[in-house]
């Protein structure tokens, strides 16, 4: 019988790489009286759910009596006051018995590879100040319960693959000086509750799936340096309230669906770093990707907030919709930014058509095991009668220019089928449709004959796609 323990621990070692792991031999937490018995435990939970003998060290952990030797662990007035385990090769859940840690001031665990979803007895930690669970793989919703964490200065869940919404109860967590939700995978709406923050200095949510409007109720947070709401769905106009954040030095809101004018009251946020100044070189202000109103030959110099604008952000006009005319006799549409050039010949629309140009950050269409590259775009038609254009009688030319450092032997340009639901070849629109690349020039060429949604994706290594290099 032995043997086949020992035979069947062996072939779960082999199976999942995760050593089975519990209590050393002779160690208790009954003859630990550094701390209490049930914070005790509490460790060996957790050392057990993540895989401890794994670790990039667990020096002292079950081997001691005096948990304040445990590598990470800090051990104040008879009680576990920090646990610190950042980038430490945890692989494994997050336990529920973390809650017993009562006095706890400070948790680090990011940059770990820790699964499951946050338990919420961690809304237990009444103390907490800081809390870091960034770059592991936690799933889940965030709970509610975390609005209990009164004591809460510095909250990072950040680049896990968190979803449902943000909890307004986070709105409780009054002492918070930085929240990052970034990276994530969270929808619905941003909560007004967290206008009443009233330290907050930093805020993250970008790279998620939040939509709706931009709540009037964030201009209350005037101690604010950075706002990053990037990388989201989200629509309406920009508040003009928050021209009051003048303490901003960092404001993005690239990449969503907003649309209208520029508040004038920008030009109150005089604190903005100025193009190529802020954090690692990055503008203070970054509105590229949404659908705003550029002013008619902008940049006015007579106009204050234009001034303030092309300081602040100078390219940002490049990144919004415009709409150009053209006539049966063809011509050029081209995005303003200069990397995306179509070509329609003479003889391709029936008459005059209205074409709508929307650049896009990110495609709006999940693209499934597709990997996104670059130039993502809209482009629709109308014609003389107001009629959509579908098609065109001759196929276009389509140039797209692309960064040096992208995969170019497998790039290709892609278009969202709608009746499918799902995106194509772009070169299959038209019969016997071929690409061109130019390899040194980072050049793609690729007849056209449909309008939708394009976006430039690498190919999966099976696909075969008919090139001409030059």
């Amino acid at each position: 019988m032995r043997k086949l323990v020992f035979l069947e621990m062996a072939l779960l070692i082999i199976a999942t790489g995760i050593v089975p792991v519990g209590a050393a031999p002779g160690f208790s937490c009954a003859a630990v009286t550094e701390i209490p018995q049930i914070e005790c435990e509490a460790l060996v939970a957790i050392f057990n759910s993540t895989n401890g003998p794994g670790w990039v060290t667990s020096s002292g952990w079950l081997e001691s009596n005096t948990p304040s030797s445990w590598y990470g662990v800090n051990v104040w007035s008879g009680h576990v006051h920090g646990l610190v385990l950042d980038a430490h090769g945890l692989r494994g859940s997050i336990p529920p018995e973390i809650g017993h840690l009562s006095y706890l001031a400070y948790m680090n665990l990011g940059f770990n590879d820790l699964g499951g979803s946050i338990p919420p007895e961690i809304g237990n930690l009444t103390l907490l100040h800081d809390l870091m669970l960034y770059g592991d793989h936690l799933t889940g919703s965030i709970p509610p319960e975390m609005g209990n964490l009164s004591s809460m200065k510095l909250l990072f869940l950040s680049d896990n693959q968190l979803s449902g919404t943000i909890p307004i109860q986070l709105a409780n967590l009054t002492q918070l000086t930085a929240l990052g939700l970034s990276g994530n995978q969270l929808s619905g709406g941003i909560p007004a509750e967290l206008g009443n923050l009233p330290y907050l200095n930093y805020l993250y949510f970008y790279n998620n799936k939040l939509s709706g409007s931009l709540p009037e109720e964030l201009s209350n947070l005037i101690n604010l340096i950075e706002l990053d709401l990037g990388s989201n769905q989200l629509n309406g106009s920009i508040p003009p309230e928050y021209g009051n954040l003048t303490n901003l030095q960092m404001l993005a809101l690239r990449d969503n669906h907003l649309s209208g004018d520029i508040p004038s009251t920008f030009i109150n946020l005089v604190n903005l770093a100025n193009a190529g100044q802020g954090y690692n070189g990055a503008d203070g202000l970054n509105l590229d990707y949404n659908l705003l109103n550029v002013p008619p030959g902008y940049p006015e110099p007579a106009d204050p907030l234009q001034v303030f604008l092309h300081q602040k952000d100078p390219d940002w006009q490049l990144y919004q919709p415009f709409q150009q005319v053209i006539g049966t006799g063809g011509g050029e549409i081209t995005s303003g930014d200069g990397t995306t050039d179509i070509h329609i010949p003479a003889g391709a629309l029936d008459s005059n058509t209205t074409f709508t140009f929307i650049p896009q950050g990110t495609p709006n269409h999940f693209s499934g095991i597709l990997p996104y590259a670059y130039n993502s775009f809209q482009l629709t038609g109308l014609d003389s009668g107001g009629n959509p254009v579908a098609a065109f009688n001759l196929p276009v030319i389509v140039t797209v220019t692309y960064p040096w450092w992208i995969p170019e032997n497998r790039l290709a340009l892609y278009y969202w089928d709608e009746s499918a639901a799902a995106w194509a070849d772009a070169v299959t629109t038209c019969p016997g449709g071929e690409y061109t690349r130019d390899l040194d020039a980072n050049i793609l060429t690729l007849p056209l004959c449909h309008l939708t949604e394009f976006a430039l994706f690498s190919t999966p290594l099976p696909t075969f796609i008919p090139i001409i290099s030059h």
